[in-house]
């Protein structure tokens, strides 16, 4: 199934997830082969929700929402406007606003070497207890992502993160968090904070970056969703 920029991957299971991914990455770098679920995700890069609705609006049934990074603001923006929509939202490394400064030395990097910027960038999603996948990703999606996405793409994607503030209610059921202790990119204290004040529960894996969705503990948490 195809909708409005978004894409049902018909796995073959009885359920549904949607994924938003982070800035400047696409529905690839979530290791779909593990999880236990259908994905139904944007067909590039995420720096909204349009067309969301109408997609699953066409599913049989409401899919559990998951965001990552940025789009765990995404994640959070679409359940307010659409709390019926989903049946349940998990927001995985995100944060409940994000700080100005290192979008604005993102953007001023890209403007001089956006390939540079970007290496950067993913470097430090990886950074940490996460060695292994980060080669993986360096064989792998690194060089397709240096050549596919648009600088006016990755640009808008930072206007959405400098605009993005996770609200103290999602009105949503369950709501459940994910992050990990050696995130450098979204601070873990910053999210737990928000999770302790919100009343939502939060898991922190030791030693996890900000790219936490390559791991077995994520891939447990979202699998064990349909059990619990």
């Amino acid at each position: 199934m195809t909708s409005s920029g978004w894409t049902l991957h018909n796995r073959g299971f009885a359920r549904t997830l949607v994924y938003l991914p982070g800035w400047a990455t696409d529905y690839r770098l979530l290791p779909k082969e593990r999880l236990t679920w259908n994905v139904l995700a944007p067909d590039g890069l995420a720096c909204d929700t349009e067309g969301l609705a109408d997609a699953i609006a066409q599913l049989s049934a409401p899919p559990v929402l998951v965001g990552w990074s940025l789009g765990a603001s995404l994640a959070a923006e679409f359940v307010q406007r659409h709390p019926a929509a989903v049946n349940g939202v998990v927001l995985v490394s995100g944060q409940p606003s994000w700080a100005l400064e290192p979008i604005d030395t993102l953007r001023e990097a890209l403007a001089v070497d956006s390939r540079a910027a970007l290496r950067r960038f993913y470097a430090q999603c990886f950074h940490g207890g996460d060695r292994a996948a980060f080669a993986s990703f360096r064989r792998g999606l690194e060089s397709d992502y240096l050549d596919r996405f648009a600088l006016t793409d990755l640009i808008a994607g930072l206007d959405a993160l400098a605009a993005a503030t996770l609200p103290h209610e999602l009105i949503a059921a369950p709501v459940r968090c994910l992050h990990g202790s050696g995130d450098i990119v979204a601070p873990v204290a910053d999210m737990v904070r928000w999770a302790n004040d919100s009343g939502v529960p939060i898991r922190v894996v030791d030693g996890a970056s900000h790219a936490i969705i390559v791991r077995d503990e994520f891939i447990d948490t979202i699998n064990g969703l349909q059990r619990g």
